[in-house]
């Protein structure tokens, strides 16, 4: 039953994606430095989230290391940038090509990042080790496929990251993993996460807390948990999360 549902939700995006628009290739686009974006700077202005928002075909502004991302070509914006969404994107291929589709990294370089997200025992201990093949996932779990996405994160090394509810559905062990990886791995990145679980989100450097497309709060963790009556603190005490936490 599992397996249908599964397969169900995957024909459902194949649909989807089967009736996207063509990005239109006409457009002349500017080319940053091959090294951009080097520093992982990002401004963003005039974005709103709303719904009607996106009906009406507003723009934002976003700015990455001096660049408008408006004057780039969306295949040349998402090379530069490193994106783990809700559900692990993986595909029919081993695991190698999955966290190294140009073939540019050796032998030693895929097991460190492997090894990184502690993930080196459970590809070692496959059938086929990294050449394994990917069928909807096989042998391994939801998690380990999400820490194989993070792994090619870190093989792959963009200075920005971000992190789509990258483990809201996700057990409480990996989601640690996941943190303690985004502490020690990417303190050198950029990352942007987008979460409901505070616990992902609580020792970040910045908060922006969203409310119906809405920017309601912002400030440091520690601001928003000292202020027992903001949203941020709110949603973070029915989580079981307190300021003390943060010591």
């Amino acid at each position: 039953m599992a397996q249908f549902e599964n397969g169900s939700v995957s024909i459902s995006r194949i649909r989807e994606i089967v009736k996207l628009p063509p990005e239109d290739d006409s457009t002349v686009y500017s080319t940053p430095d091959a090294d951009w974006p080097s520093v992982g700077s990002v401004e963003i202005k005039c974005v709103s989230m709303s719904p009607i928002s996106h009906l009406l075909g507003s723009k934002a502004d976003i700015i990455i290391d001096g660049v408008d991302i408006n004057s780039l070509s969306r295949s040349h914006l998402r090379k530069a940038l490193s994106v783990v969404a809700q559900d692990p994107f993986v595909w029919h291929a081993s695991i190698r090509l999955n966290l190294d589709s140009e073939e540019a990294f050796a032998d030693a370089a895929i097991w460190a990042a492997l090894d990184r997200v502690e993930m080196s025992e459970a590809v070692a201990e496959l059938p086929e080790k990294p050449d394994t093949i990917l069928e909807d996932g096989g042998s391994l779990s939801n998690g380990q496929l999400q820490l194989l996405c993070l792994s090619r994160v870190l093989l792959r090394r963009r200075t920005i990251v971000v992190l789509d509810e990258a483990s809201s559905s996700l057990d409480l062990h990996t989601d640690e993993k996941i943190r303690a990886v985004i502490r020690t791995e990417l303190s050198d990145c950029t990352v942007i996460a987008v979460a409901h679980r505070i616990a992902t989100i609580v020792d970040f450097d910045f908060i922006l807390v969203m409310d119906d497309g809405a920017l309601v709060e912002h400030g440091t963790p520690e601001d928003l948990l000292a202020r027992p009556n903001s949203r941020f603190a709110r949603l973070a005490a029915s989580q079981g999360i307190v300021r003390n936490q943060l010591q």
